[in-house]
């Protein structure tokens, strides 16, 4: 791939640089969360609706750092969902190697959301 300059690409680029801000991350956020909580209470739904497993488990999300800066970032991640009702706590390393025995070396803690899922 040998990228040449064109308008086509500074003009997407210009767009880009512009959408990048705070009020359009946050309407990014608001909608994403939305999304999520919908999808958390049609799956729980789903299985007894429908008479058939589809391998729902709401068993949290776990989210381990190792720095500073990822604790730091993880914490400001949780403080935003909360502000759109997704609850989260902030754990200390010695809380994360209790509540998840796997993890091993350096941690510095985390964050855990307890009513996330997958299936």
């Amino acid at each position: 791939i040998q990228p040449r300059p064109s308008w086509l690409l500074i003009s997407w680029l210009t767009r880009f640089l512009f959408a990048m801000n705070r009020p359009q991350m946050i309407r990014s956020v608001t909608a994403l969360t939305e999304i999520s909580k919908y999808s958390l209470d049609v799956y729980s739904k789903l299985s007894e609706e429908t008479g058939y497993s589809i391998g729902f488990e709401k068993m949290g999300l776990l989210m381990a750092t190792q720095s500073r800066d990822g604790m730091d970032y993880a914490v400001q991640e949780m403080n935003l969902v909360a502000e759109h009702g997704v609850a989260g706590k902030r754990m200390s390393a010695e809380e994360l190697r209790a509540f998840e025995p796997a993890l091993t070396g350096h941690l510095e803690g985390g964050v855990y959301f307890p009513n996330e899922g997958h299936a």
